[in-house]
Parts: structure tokens; C-alpha cells; sequence
């Protein structure tokens, strides 16, 4: 089975291109952040499973619900409600699976935007790869002030 090749995937490309999704008024987007409040509700054409993606900046996904798998730099995640997910920069990112009723929200920082070491993404600190964790209820609900 032939490999699609990734689509390269940037503030850039989505700010130019209002016609990927149907649904903008869930979605706010200029050169320096994105932020998506719900992910199903904006129908994005652009997305769908088994389609690979290079992103240019760091991701933050907040599961809302539903259940699925994706892959970040060739390591997957089963993800589902509540969890949250932090993607570096430059990552491959691909949607393998997701349920019928599968929602999440996403902020987008533009690479310049936090105060960060040049070069550096959010996860480099870290692990160089995605970090996906589950908070606690209390606290998963608090990071909801953040997409509002």
C-alpha cells in the first residue's frame, strides 16, 4: 500500500485558505495564533483519516469527545475525553481513527510567538515527541478558560 505524501500544514496556509473549512465562526486564525473551538462543529474539508500532515508549529489538542487514534511523529495515541495532547513543531501528524461523534479543540502558536529559546518548541524541553496526558476532572475543566 502506496503512503500519501504529508500535506504541509501552517498558520500560513490556513489563514490564506478560508474556504477549508464550512463553518468559520468556530475558529479564529491570524499570523501569530490559531485557536479552533470546536473541531466538528467547523467541518473542516481538509482533514480526514489516513491522511498524513506535517504541521509548521506546535499543537495543543483538548479532547472533548469521542474516542480515537492518532499518530505524532510515527508514535500513536489512543485519545479520548479528557486528555490533552501537545505536538512540537515540525511534527507528522495523522489521523488514523475517530468515532462518529469525535470533538477537540486546538490552539496553534505561531513558533515566534511564545517566549521560548529560538529553535525550540513547546515539547523539546522534553521528549521531542508529542506528550499526551489525562488531568484530573477539576482540572481538565479549568483548561477550558483557555479556548474561550
Amino acid at each position: 500500500m502506496e503512503k500519501s505524501k504529508p500535506m504541509e500544514l501552517g498558520l500560513g496556509e490556513l489563514l490564506s485558505n478560508q474556504n477549508i473549512v464550512n463553518n468559520n465562526s468556530f475558529r479564529f486564525i491570524n499570523r501569530d495564533l490559531g485557536i479552533v473551538i470546536s473541531f466538528a462543529q467547523m467541518e473542516s474539508i481538509l482533514f480526514s483519516t489516513g491522511k498524513p500532515y506535517r504541521t509548521r508549529e506546535s499543537r495543543i489538542i483538548r479532547i472533548l469527545k469521542g474516542e480515537g487514534r492518532i499518530s505524532i511523529n510515527l508514535i500513536e495515541y489512543k485519545v479520548k475525553e479528557p486528555m490533552i495532547i501537545i505536538s512540537p513543531c515540525n511534527s507528522l501528524i495523522e489521523i488514523l481513527e475517530i468515532s462518529e461523534d469525535y470533538d477537540f479543540q486546538v490552539i496553534v502558536p505561531d513558533n515566534n510567538f511564545l517566549p521560548i529559546a529560538q529553535g525550540s518548541a513547546l515539547t523539546d524541553s522534553y521528549t521531542k515527541h508529542g506528550i499526551s496526558f489525562r488531568p484530573q476532572r477539576k482540572n481538565y475543566s479549568k483548561s477550558m478558560l483557555s479556548f474561550q
